[in-house]
């Protein structure tokens, strides 16, 4: 059913997008610029998280799927692609360890990566971040598919309390007791996203239309959020992004959903199409940006104008190379392996 939804996938082309703009930031500053990079673009992130939400509870309300069914769905889905980028950008950190500039080989640092483990940056001192920089939403993606298996086990109508009581007391014991290293990463606030999308789609199912007026507010209402938070974002660096992008995420994501159900959006192939690309153009772009940065810095123009061509032209890079590895990559390998699986499963429910 979720793959069904327009606006599910409308939205994550348009989260995807967001996460590049706000990756722009490091190689920009390369080039010379230090003016202001609106930070608020990350929340595309929490819109990813919270579609995730969505889709996991879409997806298995109707189906009888054991924890383990469940977790070599998601596996086939999101490990390939992953460890392909991983791998990639390991041989890059020792072979030439001079295109890097933030990282380098490090064995324990890439074996935890590989297995989703939260693990401290060998350089960039303070932060849980694997080789691939912006998997520690992989990272969080994986720790939610693991609890949502063990949610399968209990009656329907249990699972949302199940995972609800898990996420708070995580987030309540990392509020009071402060954990450090790894144990941290799992007691954050934006955890609790993932249940905002579990409650949005189990509210879809039992509702009808709500109209268009209404739906529109609550899209407005999340867009208004978020640019609240970019016009003040000196006064709400400490206020978590749970609150000042997860919840205008949330609203964003819910009335995109019942803005379709009334019918008021069309159907768009290029967005389809890139909401069917997003992963790929996710895990590619860090790549992608920074070698934008290294070519027009090769070039004779001026700081400004090396600026002023970057954007547009990373932007077009991104998702020409995306789009790219979705189709030649992505695509066939996630095919080859459902089938492989398949007939796995096939073979032994005969044995």
């Amino acid at each position: 059913m979720s793959n069904e939804l327009r606006s599910i996938q409308y939205l994550r082309a348009v989260a995807a997008l967001m996460v590049v703009i706000v990756h722009y930031q490091a190689p920009l500053i390369r080039l010379g610029y230090h003016g202001w990079s609106p930070q608020v673009f990350g929340s595309g992130v929490d819109i990813f998280f919270v579609i995730s939400g969505v889709v996991m509870w879409l997806s298995t309300v109707d189906r009888d799927l054991t924890p383990g069914d469940f977790l070599l769905k998601r596996a086939v889905r999101i490990v390939p692609m992953y460890i392909l980028i991983t791998l990639f950008i390991a041989t890059i950190m020792f072979a030439f360890p001079w295109a890097v500039n933030n990282g380098h080989f490090d064995g324990p640092h890439l074996a935890a990566s590989l297995l989703f483990i939260p693990w401290e940056h060998p350089d960039l001192r303070g932060h849980l971040y694997p080789v691939f920089v912006p998997g520690w939403t992989i990272n969080a993606e994986m720790f939610f598919y693991l609890l949502f298996s063990v949610a399968l086990l209990f009656a329907v109508r249990l699972r949302i309390l199940a995972v609800a009581v898990v996420f708070g007391v995580l987030v309540l014991a990392g509020a009071i007791l402060r954990p450090t290293g790894p144990l941290s990463f799992y007691t954050e606030p934006y955890l609790l996203e993932f249940l905002f999308g579990l409650v949005i789609a189990a509210g879809y199912r039992t509702t009808g239309r709500i109209g268009i007026l209404h739906s529109a507010l609550l899209v407005a209402g999340g867009l208004a959020g978020l640019v609240l938070s970019a016009a003040f974002e000196p006064y709400v660096q400490d206020v978590d992004r749970t609150v000042i992008w997860g919840i205008p995420a949330a609203m964003i994501v819910c009335g995109s959903m019942y803005l379709e159900r009334a019918g008021a959006l069309r159907h768009s192939r290029i967005m389809h199409f890139l909401g069917n690309a997003s992963y790929s153009i996710y895990m590619t772009h860090t790549i992608v940006l920074s070698a934008c940065g290294f070519v027009l810095s090769r070039i004779p123009l001026s700081p400004i104008a090396q600026q002023l061509i970057y954007r547009p032209f990373a932007m077009a890079a991104v998702v020409t190379a995306g789009c790219l590895t979705y189709v030649l990559v992505e695509k066939p390998m996630t095919k080859g392996l459902r089938a492989l699986t398949g007939r796995r499963q096939r073979r032994q429910q005969i044995a």
